[in-house]
């Protein structure tokens, strides 16, 4: 998982499993707990988002909206928009599109 020069930006990248999932979650959590209160993940080069990686999203968000932040995704697949258009996730989260 590379970590944007952004502060408190964090970037899944192009591949997910429950290990990377695991760590992106502990990285959110500490931000938060540590005072951030926008937290960007860019998901940008993901494909497809899938039922982990959904999940994985609404923890994040439950644990940062927790200490009264918020998330901003940065999209970049319009499959990837979709899903979170479809699922209602949009209306839980900041979109930003990718400017790549």
């Amino acid at each position: 998982m590379s970590q944007p020069s952004t502060p408190n930006a964090f970037s899944l990248g192009p591949f997910v499993d429950a290990e990377r999932l695991a760590a992106l979650e502990a990285n959110v959590a500490a931000a938060a707990g540590e005072g951030a209160r926008d937290v960007t993940i860019d998901l940008a080069e993901l494909t497809v988002l899938e039922p982990l990686v959904i999940k994985a999203l609404i923890r994040m968000l439950r644990s940062v909206t927790g200490f009264g932040g918020r998330i901003h995704l940065t999209v970049g697949r319009k499959a990837v928009r979709e899903t979170l258009r479809v699922t209602g996730l949009d209306n839980l989260f900041a979109i930003v599109e990718s400017a790549a």
